[in-house]
């Protein structure tokens, strides 16, 4: 498998590090164990839009890891961690399925300040206080006890620790677009992950995200590692995000961390983008067959008058051929219907062509 490496981020603040100067991702070695994919865990060699709401959170927040001790809780394949060790000064993924240890340990080995061990994330094997910044990135939909899961992030991070932790919006996720994920045990609403960070934590601040299209206007020449976004919407400028369908939050009981934060307005793109022309390709596909569907039904309609007329036709000229000693019982009938007639070849040749 080949790791396909982080695109270049829209946007990063001045106090952040060069991207360009981050370590790429390590190629997959030769002996790294093989990740199936199943669909409950992200691949970075997915595609669509899942790629760019995994990519874009671990990208977001790269600048508030830099010297940081960091624990990536439900690592997966490690493609996340091993980003985050270009910032902090060491990353340990940690997650409870022994393949996907195996596999980001083999894939990833090349980057030092980077480990994975397997552990759960209610029961997490690291000493109390180890370390300064917990990320988690849709973990918390997967498992029910979400208290002792954030109780165990309390416990290994250092006093005024920061807490990275993202979920699903349920109202918007699943209830708004009918939707039900199958590797998801306990989804929250906005309020409900809410009260859970405040049971545990003193202060947070919350952000949302939404895919969403956009133009870019960059220099032809040369490289681009940060710039402006500019976002013009209703929604944008009454100061929030319309219906966000993921929610991230930092966490911390120190209040002048969060405060110091200033956090901007994050737009991330592919170095290849194609998902505009991806959705383009389909809008058209689905428009050709709106317009095939209208011209089919237009096409039945009219068969279904000609099956009519001609049935009409056939029982008139049935009536008419009747013996005239049943004339009187006849006229008393209702005109035959292709199903009344299905004796006459004609008629069974009319029924078949009308199904």
């Amino acid at each position: 498998m080949i790791v396909t490496p982080p695109p270049i981020p829209l946007f990063l603040p001045k106090s952040a590090v060069d991207l360009a100067s981050a370590p790429g991702l390590a190629p997959a070695l030769e002996t790294a164990t093989a990740l199936a994919f199943t669909g409950e865990r992200f691949h970075p060699d997915c595609a669509g839009e899942m790629w760019f709401e995994h990519w874009h959170r671990y990208h977001a927040v790269s600048h508030l890891l830099i010297g940081k001790r960091v624990l990536d809780i439900a690592s997966g394949e490690g493609y996340g961690s091993a980003h985050m060790a270009g910032f902090a000064s060491n990353v340990i993924g940690v997650d409870n399925d022994a393949a996907a240890i195996a596999h980001a340990n083999a894939t990833y080995a090349d980057i030092k300040n980077l480990r994975f061990i397997r552990g759960s994330c209610t029961r997490i094997p690291l000493p109390d206080a180890s370390v300064d910044v917990v990320v988690s990135f849709e973990t918390l939909e997967h498992i029910e006890a979400h208290q002792s899961f954030v109780g165990e992030i309390k416990r290994v991070l250092v006093t005024g620790g920061l807490l990275i932790i993202s979920t699903p919006n349920k109202a918007q996720y699943s209830d708004a677009r009918g939707y039900k994920n199958e590797f998801h045990v306990k989804e929250l609403y906005l309020n409900e992950f809410q009260a859970l960070l405040d049971t545990t934590f003193a202060h947070k601040q919350l952000l949302g995200q939404r895919n969403g299209f956009h133009s870019l206007i960059q220099p032809l020449e040369g490289s681009l590692n940060q710039g402006l976004v500019t976002i013009e919407s209703m929604a944008a400028r009454a100061g929030s995000i319309p219906a966000p369908l993921y929610i991230i939050a930092l966490a911390s009981d120190d209040k002048a961390l969060l405060d110091g934060f200033n956090l901007p307005l994050s737009a991330y793109t592919a170095r290849e983008d194609n998902q505009v022309e991806v959705y383009m390709q389909i809008w058209r596909h689905s428009q050709h067959l709106e317009s095939r569907v209208a011209d089919l039904t237009a096409q039945n309609k009219i068969h279904e008058d000609t099956i009519i007329e001609l049935s009409n036709q056939l029982s008139n000229k049935l009536a008419a051929s009747l013996p005239a000693a049943s004339d009187a019982n006849n006229l008393q009938k209702p005109a035959l219907t292709v199903a009344g007639a299905d004796e006459s070849s004609i008629a069974r040749w009319i029924k078949k062509i009308s199904r």
